[in-house]
């Protein structure tokens, strides 16, 4: 566990009351208001320059932009909203001061988000869906293209991105490997840019290049790893392509709330209807509709429509108290969950 100073202490109670009073307000409005981040922040900074660490400037620039950057990218994907992301930004302001000896820190509370939400979801994704439902997400999964892939970016790609960065030698938590990881998909995404139909050939050279620089993979511990790596993967591609089918909920036009996001039409005779071309027809601003979900003005036009029954609407995740918990962990553990629950479970076998 690491050694918190009474500022750190300080920081970390003032950031819990942060994220009880934000916590709150995601779950009652399910917004995280701009105001409320700004206040944040600047507490944060305030709090950071009163330790008179000038030295760790560099690594809180480095940390804030790591996790903004991470935070956009996210939210352009639609992976969480805009506030989760600021608010993913703003935390990299209240890790305790040892931390920011080390680049790139705010990675491992990025670690921890997700496997918060993964044992929160794991029992709705396995008992909300159909059998059906989970042999067409293993199907769309575990293609022959997927894991050859896989394997690829693994064993090649990953490889030489990983030796470059531990070669820049910049203090990269555990190797970097949510680093790597973004890298390597980046350098991915541009082979297959410009190199789409030499892609695979790329990658096979690449997995061919690495028997000559890494002897490691010539022990059976190595490809235990790799297995495992790979299986680890797949099954999350899975349990991401599973949570598609609980990812939304069918209503009434009668049940629909402010704020809900409409992501399809319900029609009374069962035919397809393009989204944002019906609601740019019946009222108007239909990507803001997509983006921000219905107004109240919105709701209140429903009444004399014809044909329509209802809407699927986006289910809101609450990203906020995942991130809070996931931050306060990182300051009481210093690594992600799962490397804390692997280190203990080693010690204790050798005892």
């Amino acid at each position: 566990m690491l050694y918190l100073t009474s500022l750190d202490i300080l920081r970390m109670l003032i950031f819990s009351v942060f994220g009880i009073f934000l916590s709150y307000i995601d779950f009652k409005e399910k917004k995280v208001y701009n105001l409320h981040l700004i206040f944040m922040a600047l507490a944060g900074l305030v709090l950071f320059a009163f330790g008179m660490y000038p030295d760790l400037y560099g690594s809180l620039l480095v940390n804030f932009l790591f996790a903004f950057f991470t935070g956009i990218l996210f939210w352009k994907i639609g992976l969480w909203g805009a506030g989760d992301g600021k608010l993913f930004a703003i935390c990299s302001f209240y890790l305790p001061f040892k931390m920011y000896l080390s680049f790139f820190y705010a990675q491992v509370i990025l670690v921890n988000v997700f496997i918060l939400a993964f044992l929160i979801w794991f029992l709705p994704l396995i008992l909300k869906t159909k059998f059906s439902e989970k042999v067409q997400a293993f199907k769309q999964t575990f293609t022959r293209d997927n894991v050859l892939n896989l394997g690829l970016l693994i064993f090649g790609l990953f490889y030489f991105v990983g030796t470059l960065l531990s070669l820049l030698d910049l203090g990269l938590y555990t190797t970097g490997y949510i680093i790597a990881l973004f890298i390597g998909l980046a350098s991915y995404a541009v082979l297959r840019r410009f190199f789409s139909r030499n892609l695979t050939y790329i990658l096979f050279v690449l997995c061919l290049a690495r028997f000559f620089f890494d002897i490691s993979i010539f022990t059976m511990y190595f490809w235990e790893l790799f297995a495992l790596t790979m299986a680890i993967l797949l099954i999350a591609m899975w349990f991401g392509n599973l949570s598609i089918y609980i990812s939304y909920d069918e209503k009434r036009l009668c049940d629909l709330e402010e704020g809900d996001v409409p992501i399809g039409v319900i029609t009374t005779k069962g035919t397809t209807i393009e989204l944002k071309k019906w609601l740019d027809r019946h009222l108007v601003a239909g990507e803001l509709i997509m983006k921000k979900g219905f107004s109240k003005e919105d709701l209140g036009r429903f009444g004399g429509l014809k044909g329509i029954e209802g809407f699927l609407t986006k289910k809101t995740v609450c990203f906020t108290p995942l991130i809070i918990v996931a931050v306060l962990l990182v300051a009481i553990l210093k690594v992600d969950i799962l490397t804390y629950l692997l280190s203990e479970i080693h010690y204790h076998l050798l005892e």
